[in-house]
This record gives structure tokens, sequence and C-alpha cells, in this order.
């Protein structure tokens, strides 16, 4: 083969493997470029993104007005109702998942009213009794709850409700039960992080009889 030729021959190889690597380069560069490209896109969408809004919604998905925390928002039988609903959820508890029925209680109260109920629940429910014990403690309502008291309070419209229970310890070594009576003081909140636009302020526990209740304190 002619010298001419063969310089021809490696002249062309080495510009076709220049324009793969050329190539291979900007194809490279390019998906680089588009992850960065993803990744600012959503960092920046993460960053921006609108606060949820909350609003109350009637029975219909209705928008309803905002009412002022100083008026009721719900009518008498609605709060009844809520109560008879909300307090064997935060009175129940078992050994196993104590903390984060626990957590889920909270959503229920006001600050002042977290911070009482805990006080309470030292006596009823004891955390380390309940899991030492292996325990489930159950709560059963025995009538309807009734209102005591309502209207205002330190500027928010409120209800003094009560309820008589029973509560039921069942563990390794004990079960045990005791009548109770509850009066929980429910507020007006804000309905921004809470759509029901109340929550328990205050709760008194008193009970019939002092058996038992020992048992459950350390």
């Amino acid at each position: 083969m002619p010298e001419d030729n063969v310089s021809s021959v490696v002249v062309l190889q080495d510009v076709f493997y220049r324009d793969g690597y050329s190539k291979v380069i900007g194809l490279g560069l390019s998906v680089v470029l588009a992850i960065a490209l993803v990744c600012s896109l959503s960092i920046y969408l993460h960053i921006i993104k609108p606060a949820p809004v909350t609003f109350l919604a009637g029975d219909e998905w209705r928008i309803q007005p905002a009412v002022a925390l100083d008026r009721p928002l719900h009518a008498a039988p609605y709060v009844l109702q809520w109560v008879s609903d909300v307090l064997p959820r935060v009175l129940q508890y078992d050994f196993y998942n104590y903390d984060s029925e626990l957590k889920e209680a909270m959503n229920y109260f006001t600050a002042d009213g977290w911070s009482v109920f805990l006080n309470q629940l030292d006596h009823y429910a004891n955390r380390s009794a309940v899991v030492a014990d292996k325990m489930f403690v159950q709560v059963t309502p025995l009538t309807a709850p009734f209102i005591l008291n309502q209207g205002l309070l330190a500027g928010r419209y409120g209800w003094w409700v009560q309820i008589p229970i029973t509560m039921r310890y069942l563990g390794m070594t004990q079960r045990s039960s005791q009548s109770l009576t509850v009066q929980v003081l429910v507020t007006r909140v804000p309905t921004l992080n809470n759509l029901s636009g109340i929550g328990i302020n205050n709760i008194i526990v008193q009970h019939h009889t002092t058996a038992n209740v020992l048992a459950l304190k350390e």
C-alpha cells in the first residue's frame, strides 16, 4: 500500500475516533446537565410551594364563614358527640402502642389542656406501669355525656361536659377496673390547624373508689 494511502487511513481513523469521543462527551454532559436541571427545579418547587390552606367546611363540603372564638361554632349535640368519641381515644392505651397513641391524643387538646391531661394520665394510665405489666387500658362510657355549664371563659366560648366511664386494666399480673367521672372543659380554638374548631382545655377525673388506682401508679 502506498505511503500516502496509509497516512490517509490513519488520519481518517483518528478523525473518526475523535468525532466519536466528542459525541460521547457531549452526550454525557447533556445527561449531567439534564439531571442538574431536574434537581434544581425540584428544589425550587419545594422551597416556593405554598403552605397548605385549611378552611372549615360543612357536611356538604360547603365553605363556612369564620366564627369568632367567643361564639359557639357547633350546636350542643355536636359537642356532646365529640366528647363521647374523643374521650375513649385519649384514655385507652396498650403497652405496645403507648407512645403513638399518646402522640395522637395530643391533637384533641389545647396547650394548657394537654399539660393537665398528662398529669391526670400519670395517675390512671401511667406509662411505666402499663409497659411493665404489658397492660391494656380500655375505656367504656357508662352513659351519654351531658353539659354542666357553657358560656364565655377568658374570651372563648366553652362547655363543661361530664361523662361517667369505666376503665379496665388487663395486664399479666392484674385485671381490675374502676368507675370514674370525667369532666372536660371544651373550648373554641382557631380552625387554621384544627378543623373541628374545639379542643379540651381542662380535664378532671374523679373516681368513686380508690381501689386499684395505686396499682397503676409508680
